[in-house]
């Protein structure tokens, strides 16, 4: 999304940052905000979806050996998980 923007806009300066926090983008005096959400918790602020995100399960070879291929959904209960913490619902396989 970046480089076209910039072609098409060269007068612009462009700085990014990438973080995790949660924080008010408007107090914190950026322009614009890309997030992965499926809402916005504050309703003065407009979004508009750019695409999707796709989640993977994903192992490695040494855990799978250990622990088992699970066959089923449901067999993931009994693994361990490492998710990512600030999701909308973390811990949800």
């Amino acid at each position: 999304l970046l480089p076209p923007f910039m072609q098409r806009y060269p007068q612009l300066q462009v700085e990014l940052t990438l973080d995790d926090r949660v924080l008010d983008v408007v107090a914190a005096g950026f322009d614009i905000s890309l997030r992965i959400r499926r809402r916005l918790p504050d309703s003065s602020l407009s979004a508009r979806a750019l695409g999707d995100v796709h989640q993977r399960i994903c192992a490695a070879p040494g855990y799978l050996a250990q622990h088992g291929v699970p066959q089923t959904p449901n067999e993931l209960q009994r693994h361990s998980c490492l998710a990512y913490s600030l999701a909308e619902k973390p811990g949800q396989w």
